[in-house]
């Protein structure tokens, strides 16, 4: 969890999530939350950031790390 502000982010890390043996693990912590703060997954990949079905961001390490908005996505 990390807060900016009045914000607050759930941010979760993965190596990789290229599959869905993967994937649903890494999205399990954080579907069991209760709230409505934003969810993010950083990977290690360098990927488009996307919004997946469920609302969360997943995003390359490189995109979170050098984009100064890449909460805001």
């Amino acid at each position: 969890m990390a807060n900016k502000g009045f914000q607050r982010y759930y941010i979760q890390s993965a190596f990789s999530i290229s599959n869905e043996a993967k994937k649903i693990p890494e999205e399990a912590s954080l579907k069991a939350l209760r709230d409505a703060f934003k969810r993010i997954i950083i990977v290690r990949d360098d990927i488009m950031p996307y919004h997946n079905e469920e609302g969360f961001l997943i995003i390359g390490l490189f995109d979170f790390l050098l984009n100064k908005n890449s909460l805001e996505m």
